[in-house]
């Protein structure tokens, strides 16, 4: 009789998973996120549709590990710039930069991530990625703080709002502090969006100064030195 060899079963599946993983990412790039599905990926393993639930419970489940995946390959490049930044840049401007060569680079999936309504399987991911440009904001509150609004200058709504979301992420920023900080992120995301998505054309056939630009304004208003891109 063969003995069982678990770690061979092991390398196995995740032998697996990776091919699983590759082909979704390769069917995203291709035809978007309608073409990842269990059959074509079945079809491209030889296997049968069935066999591949034994990985996958769902459609849905699929999708959000390719997701899960796709944001921890991004959250490790911004990660990695942010780390290399040393005395060239602020860290949050080499995150940032990252984050749109890799957006730029890869289209589809940035799209996938940022405009997609069915991914709150993969959420958790999703929000590990914000951390990164939450908890290097915080860095820099701690370090020297940076001008806030006057808090009666803001809506009892919002105020509240912000008290609870400063509450639920360790009281790493006081509210008027995180309201720069969303203003400043939703700036930059919003801006990086357009330009994927090609909703920026009408007016200009080169967004990076644009989004330069927002990132000087952020720097602005962390209170962080602004240094222009080396190209």
């Amino acid at each position: 009789m063969i003995p069982s060899n678990p770690g061979r079963r092991e390398r196995l599946r995740k032998a697996v998973f990776a091919e699983i993983h590759g082909l979704a990412r390769h069917l995203l790039v291709e035809g978007g996120p309608d073409a990842v599905t269990i059959s074509a990926i079945a079809r491209a393993m030889g296997m049968s549709a069935p066999a591949l639930y034994r990985y996958y419970r769902s459609h849905r489940d699929l999708l959000a590990a390719l997701a899960s995946q796709l944001y921890d390959e991004l959250a490790g490049r911004i990660a990695l710039a942010g780390e290399k930044s040393g005395t060239a840049t602020v860290p949050l401007l080499a995150m940032c930069r990252a984050m749109r060569t890799w957006a730029t680079a890869h289209p589809a999936e940035f799209r996938f991530l940022f405009a997609s309504p069915f991914l709150a399987e993969a959420s958790d991911a999703g929000s590990a990625f914000g951390e990164l440009f939450l908890e290097e904001v915080a860095r820099i509150w701690r370090h020297k703080s940076f001008p806030v609004p006057a808090t009666n200058t803001l809506s009892p709504a919002l105020s509240e709002q912000l008290c609870a979301y400063s509450q639920r992420t360790g009281g790493r920023l006081p509210p008027v502090a995180m309201h720069v900080f969303l203003n400043g992120w939703v700036r930059v995301c919003g801006v990086l969006n357009m330009e994927v998505l090609k909703q920026l054309d009408f007016a200009l056939a080169d967004a990076e100064p644009f989004y330069e630009q927002t990132l000087k304004e952020l720097c602005a208003a962390l209170s962080v030195q602004y240094l222009p891109v080396n190209r």
